[in-house]
């Protein structure tokens, strides 16, 4: 496995690298670093989003974006990997796929526990016997 550090992304310092990683992953993507960051400054608070870049020195090796599907009842939770091909193979991918499946699992359950929060908020005015 490649010497690697997991840290945020740093939209300003990482989006030449990170479009460039998209491209080089999906060579039909269409995008460019100005409609790249514009699209990650866009997501709503609500997606409780999570974005780590797999570093070696300066050079990124990989991303991971997870959050919650906003466009929805936000009961989803959607992941996505990307590893530079030249270190594919090495553990890379799956380090960064679990770290995003840890925060998904536990910011859906803060999700959830909010739901039933809001629940009982309702049942209480409902019936005030509850409180």
């Amino acid at each position: 496995m490649a010497s690697m550090t997991v840290r945020e992304i740093d939209l300003e310092r990482d989006a030449e690298q990170l479009v460039a990683l998209v491209l080089k992953t999906s060579p039909s993507g269409v995008t460019n670093t100005e409609e790249w960051v514009h699209r990650r400054r866009s997501i709503p608070e609500r997606a409780h989003s999570l974005s780590r870049a797999a570093t070696s020195g300066d050079r990124i090796l990989g991303f991971v974006e997870s959050g919650l599907d906003f466009f929805g009842s936000g009961d989803l939770a959607r992941v996505g990997v990307r590893v530079d091909p030249e270190f594919r193979r090495r553990g890379n991918g799956a380090e960064l796929y679990e770290i995003a499946l840890d925060d998904a699992a536990r910011k859906n359950f803060d999700v959830s526990v909010e739901a039933v929060k809001e629940l009982l908020v309702a049942c209480k005015q409902i019936d005030g016997s509850l409180a």
